[in-house]
Protein backbone atom coordinates (compact mmCIF):
# COMPACT_ATOMS: atom_id res chain seq x y z
CA UNK A 1 0.00 0.00 0.00
CA UNK A 2 1.07 3.39 -0.73
CA UNK A 3 -0.10 6.73 1.26
CA UNK A 4 -0.64 9.79 -0.24
CA UNK A 5 -1.58 13.28 1.98
CA UNK A 6 -3.19 15.85 0.43
CA UNK A 7 -1.80 19.52 1.54
CA UNK A 8 -5.44 19.62 3.50
CA UNK A 9 -4.74 16.29 5.02
CA UNK A 10 -6.87 13.81 3.30
CA UNK A 11 -5.27 10.29 2.88
CA UNK A 12 -5.12 8.66 -0.01
CA UNK A 13 -4.08 4.89 0.37
CA UNK A 14 -3.25 3.12 -3.34
CA UNK A 15 -2.47 -0.59 -4.29
CA UNK A 16 -1.68 -1.34 -7.72
CA UNK A 17 -2.92 -4.47 -9.53
CA UNK A 18 -1.76 -4.90 -13.11
CA UNK A 19 -2.93 -7.91 -13.10
CA UNK A 20 -6.20 -7.29 -13.17
CA UNK A 21 -8.80 -5.11 -15.92
CA UNK A 22 -10.51 -3.36 -12.64
CA UNK A 23 -10.26 -1.25 -9.49
CA UNK A 24 -12.46 -1.00 -6.40
CA UNK A 25 -12.66 2.35 -4.79
CA UNK A 26 -13.59 2.89 -1.15
CA UNK A 27 -14.43 6.34 0.01
CA UNK A 28 -14.78 6.27 4.22
CA UNK A 29 -15.97 9.13 6.10
CA UNK A 30 -16.34 9.30 10.26
CA UNK A 31 -20.03 10.15 9.74
CA UNK A 32 -21.80 7.74 11.55
CA UNK A 33 -24.30 7.40 15.05
CA UNK A 34 -20.81 7.86 17.64
CA UNK A 35 -20.86 11.67 16.00
CA UNK A 36 -24.98 12.52 16.06
CA UNK A 37 -26.97 14.24 18.77
CA UNK A 38 -30.59 13.27 20.21
CA UNK A 39 -32.09 15.72 17.68
CA UNK A 40 -30.65 14.48 14.91
CA UNK A 41 -30.49 10.62 15.29
CA UNK A 42 -29.86 9.06 11.79
CA UNK A 43 -28.47 11.37 9.95
CA UNK A 44 -25.61 10.09 8.63
CA UNK A 45 -28.04 7.62 7.37
CA UNK A 46 -29.93 9.80 5.60
CA UNK A 47 -27.14 11.58 4.12
CA UNK A 48 -26.29 8.23 2.63
CA UNK A 49 -29.05 8.11 0.89
CA UNK A 50 -29.50 11.55 -0.28
CA UNK A 51 -26.43 11.55 -2.15
CA UNK A 52 -27.73 9.18 -4.27
CA UNK A 53 -30.71 11.81 -5.10
CA UNK A 54 -28.61 13.66 -7.31
CA UNK A 55 -26.38 16.42 -7.13
CA UNK A 56 -26.01 20.53 -8.61
CA UNK A 57 -25.33 18.62 -12.28
CA UNK A 58 -26.77 15.52 -11.94
CA UNK A 59 -30.22 14.13 -11.14
CA UNK A 60 -30.93 10.57 -9.47
CA UNK A 61 -31.81 9.51 -12.86
CA UNK A 62 -28.24 10.85 -13.87
CA UNK A 63 -26.70 8.94 -11.44
CA UNK A 64 -28.39 5.44 -11.98
CA UNK A 65 -27.60 5.81 -15.63
CA UNK A 66 -24.21 6.59 -15.95
CA UNK A 67 -23.54 4.50 -13.06
CA UNK A 68 -24.95 1.62 -15.12
CA UNK A 69 -23.77 2.56 -18.21
CA UNK A 70 -20.20 2.21 -16.65
CA UNK A 71 -21.21 -1.33 -16.12
CA UNK A 72 -19.83 -1.45 -12.53
CA UNK A 73 -21.42 -1.08 -8.90
CA UNK A 74 -22.04 1.88 -7.07
CA UNK A 75 -23.19 1.65 -3.44
CA UNK A 76 -22.47 2.58 0.12
CA UNK A 77 -23.51 1.98 3.75
CA UNK A 78 -23.73 3.62 7.41
CA UNK A 79 -21.87 2.07 10.49
CA UNK A 80 -21.82 2.99 13.72
CA UNK A 81 -18.83 5.35 13.31
CA UNK A 82 -18.39 5.57 9.28
CA UNK A 83 -20.25 5.44 6.10
CA UNK A 84 -18.48 4.41 3.05
CA UNK A 85 -19.25 4.82 -0.46
CA UNK A 86 -17.78 2.37 -2.65
CA UNK A 87 -17.46 1.30 -6.22
CA UNK A 88 -16.05 -1.72 -8.82
CA UNK A 89 -15.11 -0.34 -12.59
CA UNK A 90 -13.39 -1.60 -15.38
CA UNK A 91 -9.91 -0.01 -15.57
CA UNK A 92 -10.74 2.24 -18.42
CA UNK A 93 -13.52 3.88 -16.08
CA UNK A 94 -12.34 3.99 -12.69
CA UNK A 95 -11.73 8.33 -13.46
CA UNK A 96 -15.40 8.42 -14.56
CA UNK A 97 -16.59 6.84 -11.68
CA UNK A 98 -14.46 8.62 -9.44
CA UNK A 99 -15.59 11.82 -10.92
CA UNK A 100 -19.38 10.38 -10.20
CA UNK A 101 -18.67 9.63 -6.31
CA UNK A 102 -16.48 12.88 -6.18
CA UNK A 103 -19.97 14.58 -7.60
CA UNK A 104 -21.96 13.06 -5.00
CA UNK A 105 -20.48 13.47 -1.95
CA UNK A 106 -19.39 17.00 -2.48
CA UNK A 107 -22.64 18.68 -4.40
CA UNK A 108 -25.41 16.98 -3.01
CA UNK A 109 -28.56 18.88 -3.90
CA UNK A 110 -30.90 18.06 -1.09
CA UNK A 111 -33.39 19.09 -3.02
CA UNK A 112 -36.73 19.02 -1.01
CA UNK A 113 -39.04 16.71 -2.72
CA UNK A 114 -36.62 14.09 -2.55
CA UNK A 115 -35.78 14.85 0.39
CA UNK A 116 -39.71 14.84 1.64
CA UNK A 117 -39.68 11.16 -1.14
CA UNK A 118 -37.05 9.42 1.25
CA UNK A 119 -38.27 10.11 4.34
CA UNK A 120 -40.57 7.85 3.67
CA UNK A 121 -38.01 5.25 1.74
CA UNK A 122 -35.94 5.50 5.31
CA UNK A 123 -39.35 5.02 7.22
CA UNK A 124 -40.32 1.52 5.22
CA UNK A 125 -36.78 0.30 6.40
CA UNK A 126 -37.31 1.30 9.94
CA UNK A 127 -40.51 -1.01 9.69
CA UNK A 128 -38.43 -3.65 8.05
CA UNK A 129 -35.89 -3.74 10.54
CA UNK A 130 -38.42 -3.86 13.56
CA UNK A 131 -40.40 -6.78 11.68
CA UNK A 132 -36.63 -8.81 12.33
CA UNK A 133 -36.69 -10.16 15.53
CA UNK A 134 -32.89 -10.22 15.14
CA UNK A 135 -31.83 -7.00 13.74
CA UNK A 136 -34.21 -5.51 16.53
CA UNK A 137 -32.84 -7.53 19.41
CA UNK A 138 -29.12 -6.55 18.10
CA UNK A 139 -30.11 -2.92 17.90
CA UNK A 140 -31.77 -2.87 21.58
CA UNK A 141 -29.12 -4.56 23.09
CA UNK A 142 -26.86 -2.01 21.73
CA UNK A 143 -28.67 0.62 22.99
CA UNK A 144 -28.70 -0.59 26.40
CA UNK A 145 -24.95 -1.03 26.32
CA UNK A 146 -24.22 2.51 25.21
CA UNK A 147 -27.30 3.75 27.71
CA UNK A 148 -27.56 7.78 26.98
CA UNK A 149 -24.60 7.49 24.02
CA UNK A 150 -24.36 8.08 20.29
CA UNK A 151 -23.08 4.79 19.71
CA UNK A 152 -26.43 3.57 21.21
CA UNK A 153 -28.46 5.29 18.66
CA UNK A 154 -30.45 3.30 15.55
CA UNK A 155 -28.12 4.06 12.55
CA UNK A 156 -31.80 4.60 10.62
CA UNK A 157 -32.23 7.21 13.67
CA UNK A 158 -36.13 7.12 14.69
CA UNK A 159 -39.31 7.98 13.31
CA UNK A 160 -39.35 11.54 14.85
CA UNK A 161 -35.88 12.53 13.72
CA UNK A 162 -36.29 10.98 10.33
CA UNK A 163 -39.80 12.87 9.74
CA UNK A 164 -38.04 16.11 11.16
CA UNK A 165 -34.54 16.05 9.33
CA UNK A 166 -34.49 18.92 6.79
CA UNK A 167 -31.63 20.17 3.93
CA UNK A 168 -30.41 22.70 6.49
CA UNK A 169 -29.55 19.94 9.15
CA UNK A 170 -27.66 17.48 6.63
CA UNK A 171 -25.43 20.48 4.94
CA UNK A 172 -24.66 21.53 8.86
CA UNK A 173 -23.66 17.78 9.51
CA UNK A 174 -21.70 17.29 6.38
CA UNK A 175 -19.78 20.87 6.88
CA UNK A 176 -18.72 18.99 10.26
CA UNK A 177 -17.98 15.52 9.32
CA UNK A 178 -17.09 15.37 5.27
CA UNK A 179 -13.68 17.09 5.99
CA UNK A 180 -10.56 15.82 4.79
CA UNK A 181 -9.40 14.86 8.64
CA UNK A 182 -11.84 12.65 9.19
CA UNK A 183 -11.85 10.98 5.20
CA UNK A 184 -10.23 8.21 3.65
CA UNK A 185 -10.10 7.27 0.34
CA UNK A 186 -8.70 4.04 -0.76
CA UNK A 187 -8.38 2.51 -4.20
CA UNK A 188 -6.68 -0.77 -5.14
CA UNK A 189 -6.51 -2.73 -8.52
CA UNK A 190 -5.61 -1.43 -12.09
CA UNK A 191 -5.92 2.11 -12.01
CA UNK A 192 -3.79 5.84 -13.22
CA UNK A 193 -2.84 6.51 -10.21
CA UNK A 194 -1.84 10.19 -11.08
CA UNK A 195 -5.79 10.36 -12.96
CA UNK A 196 -6.87 9.61 -9.68
CA UNK A 197 -4.85 12.32 -7.36
CA UNK A 198 -5.79 14.66 -9.91
CA UNK A 199 -9.54 14.07 -9.74
CA UNK A 200 -9.48 14.36 -6.27
CA UNK A 201 -7.54 17.34 -5.75
CA UNK A 202 -9.79 18.98 -8.18
CA UNK A 203 -13.14 17.73 -5.88
CA UNK A 204 -11.63 17.57 -2.22
CA UNK A 205 -8.54 19.70 -2.32
CA UNK A 206 -10.44 23.02 -1.30
CA UNK A 207 -12.01 21.72 1.58
CA UNK A 208 -11.01 22.87 5.35
CA UNK A 209 -11.06 20.87 8.22
CA UNK A 210 -13.17 22.32 11.16
CA UNK A 211 -11.32 20.73 14.75
CA UNK A 212 -14.01 17.89 14.66
CA UNK A 213 -10.98 15.11 14.55
CA UNK A 214 -12.40 11.10 15.48
CA UNK A 215 -13.48 10.75 18.50
CA UNK A 216 -10.99 8.34 20.69
CA UNK A 217 -12.94 7.98 24.32
CA UNK A 218 -12.61 4.81 26.05
CA UNK A 219 -15.78 3.85 27.67
CA UNK A 220 -17.45 0.52 28.97
CA UNK A 221 -20.84 -1.04 28.39
CA UNK A 222 -23.54 0.00 30.55
CA UNK A 223 -25.28 -3.31 32.03
CA UNK A 224 -29.21 -3.66 32.44
CA UNK A 225 -32.19 -5.37 30.38
CA UNK A 226 -34.16 -4.35 27.28
CA UNK A 227 -36.87 -6.77 27.31
CA UNK A 228 -39.17 -6.10 24.13
CA UNK A 229 -42.93 -8.21 24.19
CA UNK A 230 -43.76 -9.69 20.82
CA UNK A 231 -45.86 -11.72 19.00
CA UNK A 232 -43.79 -14.23 16.83
CA UNK A 233 -42.98 -17.42 16.85
CA UNK A 234 -39.42 -17.80 18.41
CA UNK A 235 -37.99 -15.54 20.50
CA UNK A 236 -34.74 -13.73 19.74
CA UNK A 237 -32.21 -13.75 22.93
CA UNK A 238 -28.93 -12.04 23.39
CA UNK A 239 -26.45 -11.49 26.20
CA UNK A 240 -23.83 -9.03 26.07
CA UNK A 241 -19.87 -8.55 28.03
CA UNK A 242 -17.80 -5.67 27.86
CA UNK A 243 -15.90 -6.28 24.87
CA UNK A 244 -12.46 -4.86 23.31
CA UNK A 245 -12.01 -1.64 21.20
CA UNK A 246 -10.74 -1.46 17.53
CA UNK A 247 -6.63 -1.50 17.21
CA UNK A 248 -6.70 -3.80 20.86
CA UNK A 249 -3.31 -5.50 21.27
CA UNK A 250 -5.64 -8.86 21.90
CA UNK A 251 -7.58 -8.79 19.09
CA UNK A 252 -6.62 -11.23 17.19
CA UNK A 253 -6.41 -13.66 20.51
CA UNK A 254 -10.07 -12.70 21.18
CA UNK A 255 -10.89 -13.64 17.29
CA UNK A 256 -9.77 -17.08 18.76
CA UNK A 257 -11.86 -17.45 22.09
CA UNK A 258 -14.66 -15.79 19.61
CA UNK A 259 -14.77 -18.42 16.69
CA UNK A 260 -13.95 -21.60 19.10
CA UNK A 261 -16.83 -20.49 21.72
CA UNK A 262 -19.47 -19.73 19.06
CA UNK A 263 -18.42 -18.36 15.81
CA UNK A 264 -17.93 -20.88 13.30
CA UNK A 265 -20.15 -24.12 12.39
CA UNK A 266 -17.68 -26.68 14.15
CA UNK A 267 -17.59 -24.03 17.31
CA UNK A 268 -18.82 -25.61 20.22
CA UNK A 269 -22.16 -23.36 20.72
CA UNK A 270 -23.05 -24.18 17.52
CA UNK A 271 -22.26 -28.09 18.09
CA UNK A 272 -24.03 -28.09 21.29
CA UNK A 273 -26.99 -26.04 20.65
CA UNK A 274 -28.19 -26.89 17.20
CA UNK A 275 -26.80 -30.20 16.49
CA UNK A 276 -27.03 -32.11 20.00
CA UNK A 277 -30.26 -30.18 21.35
CA UNK A 278 -32.26 -29.33 18.31
CA UNK A 279 -32.92 -25.99 21.05
CA UNK A 280 -31.82 -22.90 18.07
CA UNK A 281 -31.71 -23.29 14.07
CA UNK A 282 -28.74 -20.26 14.84
CA UNK A 283 -27.01 -19.80 17.64
CA UNK A 284 -23.88 -18.11 17.31
CA UNK A 285 -21.29 -15.92 19.20
CA UNK A 286 -20.58 -12.03 18.04
CA UNK A 287 -18.54 -9.11 18.33
CA UNK A 288 -18.77 -5.58 17.66
CA UNK A 289 -15.71 -3.53 17.80
CA UNK A 290 -15.31 0.29 18.07
CA UNK A 291 -12.62 2.98 18.90
CA UNK A 292 -12.04 2.76 22.36
CA UNK A 293 -15.08 0.24 23.34
CA UNK A 294 -16.75 -2.97 22.13
CA UNK A 295 -19.12 -5.39 22.67
CA UNK A 296 -18.53 -9.32 22.90
CA UNK A 297 -21.49 -11.88 23.44
CA UNK A 298 -23.85 -14.67 22.60
CA UNK A 299 -27.45 -14.75 20.79
CA UNK A 300 -30.09 -17.25 19.40
CA UNK A 301 -33.31 -17.46 17.83
CA UNK A 302 -35.12 -20.26 19.63
CA UNK A 303 -38.48 -21.71 20.69
CA UNK A 304 -40.16 -19.45 23.81
CA UNK A 305 -39.49 -22.34 26.23
CA UNK A 306 -35.72 -22.63 25.36
CA UNK A 307 -34.39 -19.37 26.72
CA UNK A 308 -33.33 -20.98 30.01
CA UNK A 309 -31.66 -23.88 28.39
CA UNK A 310 -30.24 -22.03 26.26
CA UNK A 311 -28.63 -19.38 28.46
CA UNK A 312 -27.65 -23.02 30.91
CA UNK A 313 -25.77 -24.47 27.57
CA UNK A 314 -24.24 -20.89 26.55
CA UNK A 315 -23.24 -19.82 29.60
CA UNK A 316 -21.51 -23.16 30.92
CA UNK A 317 -19.66 -23.15 27.00
CA UNK A 318 -18.38 -19.84 27.73
CA UNK A 319 -16.55 -20.51 31.06
CA UNK A 320 -15.34 -23.81 30.02
CA UNK A 321 -14.25 -22.62 26.74
CA UNK A 322 -11.84 -19.54 28.46
CA UNK A 323 -10.24 -22.43 30.65
CA UNK A 324 -10.19 -25.13 28.35
CA UNK A 325 -8.90 -24.98 24.78
CA UNK A 326 -7.63 -27.94 23.07
CA UNK A 327 -4.57 -27.79 20.45
CA UNK A 328 -7.05 -29.17 17.77
CA UNK A 329 -9.39 -26.15 18.34
CA UNK A 330 -6.48 -23.78 18.15
CA UNK A 331 -4.76 -25.33 14.98
CA UNK A 332 -8.61 -25.52 13.12
CA UNK A 333 -9.27 -21.83 13.95
CA UNK A 334 -5.74 -20.95 13.01
CA UNK A 335 -5.93 -22.63 9.78
CA UNK A 336 -9.74 -20.68 9.13
CA UNK A 337 -8.32 -17.56 10.11
CA UNK A 338 -5.32 -17.72 7.64
CA UNK A 339 -7.39 -19.28 4.72
CA UNK A 340 -9.92 -16.12 4.99
CA UNK A 341 -7.16 -13.41 4.96
CA UNK A 342 -5.60 -15.37 1.75
CA UNK A 343 -9.05 -15.61 0.37
CA UNK A 344 -9.91 -11.51 1.03
CA UNK A 345 -6.51 -10.64 -0.21
CA UNK A 346 -8.04 -12.04 -3.93
CA UNK A 347 -10.59 -9.64 -3.69
CA UNK A 348 -10.01 -5.92 -5.20
CA UNK A 349 -12.82 -4.63 -2.85
CA UNK A 350 -11.95 -6.25 0.02
CA UNK A 351 -8.63 -5.18 -0.22
CA UNK A 352 -9.93 -1.24 -1.16
CA UNK A 353 -11.93 -1.22 2.04
CA UNK A 354 -9.81 -3.03 4.45
CA UNK A 355 -7.01 -0.46 3.59
CA UNK A 356 -9.93 2.68 3.88
CA UNK A 357 -11.93 1.23 7.05
CA UNK A 358 -8.00 1.11 9.16
CA UNK A 359 -6.64 4.03 8.56
CA UNK A 360 -9.66 5.54 9.20
CA UNK A 361 -10.40 3.90 12.58
CA UNK A 362 -7.06 2.98 13.78
CA UNK A 363 -4.50 5.45 11.44
CA UNK A 364 -2.72 2.94 10.35
CA UNK A 365 -2.55 -0.53 7.99
CA UNK A 366 -1.73 -4.30 8.80
CA UNK A 367 -0.70 -5.67 5.52
CA UNK A 368 -1.79 -9.27 4.68
CA UNK A 369 2.13 -10.62 5.64
CA UNK A 370 1.67 -9.01 8.66
CA UNK A 371 -2.18 -10.35 9.36
CA UNK A 372 -0.60 -13.53 8.59
CA UNK A 373 2.12 -13.23 11.00
CA UNK A 374 -0.36 -12.05 13.72
CA UNK A 375 -2.29 -14.72 13.35
CA UNK A 376 0.36 -17.48 13.34
CA UNK A 377 2.09 -16.00 16.57
CA UNK A 378 -1.71 -16.16 18.82
CA UNK A 379 -0.19 -18.51 21.75
CA UNK A 380 -3.22 -19.94 23.79
CA UNK A 381 -2.01 -18.02 26.91
CA UNK A 382 -3.31 -14.85 24.97
CA UNK A 383 -6.25 -16.13 24.00
CA UNK A 384 -7.21 -17.36 27.83
CA UNK A 385 -6.51 -14.03 28.49
CA UNK A 386 -8.69 -12.42 25.97
CA UNK A 387 -11.73 -14.73 27.26
CA UNK A 388 -10.88 -13.09 30.70
CA UNK A 389 -11.43 -10.08 29.41
CA UNK A 390 -14.39 -10.53 27.10
CA UNK A 391 -16.29 -12.30 29.94
CA UNK A 392 -15.67 -9.86 32.89
CA UNK A 393 -18.86 -10.47 34.82
CA UNK A 394 -19.23 -7.07 36.28
CA UNK A 395 -21.18 -5.56 32.81
CA UNK A 396 -23.82 -7.75 31.80
CA UNK A 397 -26.39 -6.70 29.17
CA UNK A 398 -29.34 -8.90 27.99
CA UNK A 399 -31.80 -8.20 25.26
CA UNK A 400 -35.02 -10.51 24.61
CA UNK A 401 -37.51 -9.89 21.51
CA UNK A 402 -40.13 -12.67 21.79
CA UNK A 403 -41.86 -13.93 24.60
CA UNK A 404 -39.68 -11.72 27.27
CA UNK A 405 -39.83 -12.83 31.00
CA UNK A 406 -38.96 -9.95 33.84
CA UNK A 407 -35.59 -8.99 34.50
CA UNK A 408 -35.44 -11.09 37.65
CA UNK A 409 -36.31 -14.37 35.13
CA UNK A 410 -32.72 -13.82 33.63
CA UNK A 411 -31.23 -12.50 36.28
CA UNK A 412 -31.53 -15.84 38.04
CA UNK A 413 -30.29 -17.61 35.28
CA UNK A 414 -27.46 -15.76 34.67
CA UNK A 415 -26.28 -15.22 38.60
CA UNK A 416 -26.11 -19.39 38.54
CA UNK A 417 -23.52 -19.46 35.67
CA UNK A 418 -21.38 -16.10 36.26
Amino acid sequence: MELTVLKNGLRVAVQEETGFHSAAISIFIAAGNRYEESLNCGVSHFIEHMIFKGTITRSAADISAEADALGGQLNAYTAKEYTCVYSRALTEHVGRTLHLMCDMLKNPAFQYDCLQSEKGVILEEIGMYEDSPEDLCADLLTAVCYKNKPLGFNILGTRETVFNMTDTALREYMRKTYVPERMVVSVCGNFDKAEVLSILEQYFGDLKNTDNPLSYEHISISDGFSLCKKDIEQTQLSLCFNGLPIGHPLRFAASYFLTISGGAASSRLNRRIREELGLAYSAYSFSSNFIGTGMFGISAGLSHKNQEKFLVEGLKIINDTKVNITPDEMMRTKDQFKAGVALSSESLSSKASSMGRQLLLENKYNDIETTLERIENVNLEEVYEAARLLTDPSKIAVSVVGDARDENYYKNIIEKYI
